[in-house]
């Protein structure tokens, strides 16, 4: 879904400076299916992995950012490599939806930032107690 949003012309002309942040930060993508992936000039440094390995994340000593996937967040969780959930929470009523803390113990979360903004949005940082 990134790389098809990104790169386009549509995404540099609309958000020309996040367009390109995306396009040269170093990405890891999880895929069970992928084999190999497509760089190009507006979508670089991205590294396939085919498994969620605890040991080796920790082992990189480096912080990261995960978008848009409730499955991987759960595993990492399960590791104990989450210290910090942040939310930007848009007001569309869809009916239905995946719990983003399944099997995520929420006793040990606390509210650290919110922010609300004029266009509705909502910011909401979680953090380990």
């Amino acid at each position: 879904m990134m790389s098809s949003a990104w790169p386009s012309d549509e995404a540099h002309a609309d958000q020309p400076g996040m367009a390109d942040v995306m396009a040269k930060s170093p990405k890891i993508l999880f895929s069970t299916s992928l084999r190999q992936v497509e760089e190009g000039p507006r979508w670089q440094n991205v590294e396939l992995r085919h498994e969620i390995d605890g040991k080796a994340l920790r082992a990189e000593a480096r912080d990261f950012t995960t978008l848009g996937s409730g499955s991987v967040v759960q595993q990492l969780t399960r590791l104990g490599l989450v210290d910090q959930y942040t939310f930007v929470v848009n007001p569309v009523v869809l009916g239905d939806g995946k719990n983003a803390f399944k099997g995520v113990d929420t006793s040990e979360l606390k509210l650290s930032e919110s922010r609300s903004f004029k266009n509705g949005l909502v910011w909401l940082t979680y953090e380990r107690a």
